[in-house]
C-alpha cells in the first residue's frame, strides 16, 4: 500500500517537534545526572539503568527498589526476579 508523500510544511513541523522532544529528554537526563539520580532506558524491551557514576546496568538500583510504586508489572525487572 503506497502512502501519499508528506507535504514539506507537515514534514517541517514534525521535525521541529522531534527536535524539541529530543532536546527536552537530553536536558532531563543531564539534570538527573547532576542530581545523582539514575536514568532509565528501554532498548528492545530490556530495561537499563545509567547510574550516576556512568555505569550501565540491568540491575534495578537500590534507591528505586526503596520507592513503593505499588504492584510491579510482569515486565518490570523486580517482578522477573521473583
Amino acid at each position: 500500500m503506497n502512502k501519499p508523500p508528506i507535504d514539506p510544511e507537515t514534514y517541517r513541523k514534525i521535525a521541529e517537534i522531534v527536535r524539541v522532544a529530543n532536546e527536552a529528554a537530553r536536558e532531563a537526563r543531564e539534570e538527573s545526572r547532576r542530581m545523582g539520580v539514575a536514568n532509565v532506558t528501554e532498548i528492545n524491551g530490556e530495561i537499563y539503568y545509567e547510574l550516576p557514576n556512568g555505569e550501565i546496568t540491568r540491575e534495578e538500583p537500590a534507591a528505586f527498589k526503596a520507592v513503593d510504586l505499588g504492584p510491579r508489572t510482569p515486565a518490570s525487572p523486580s517482578a522477573r526476579e521473583n
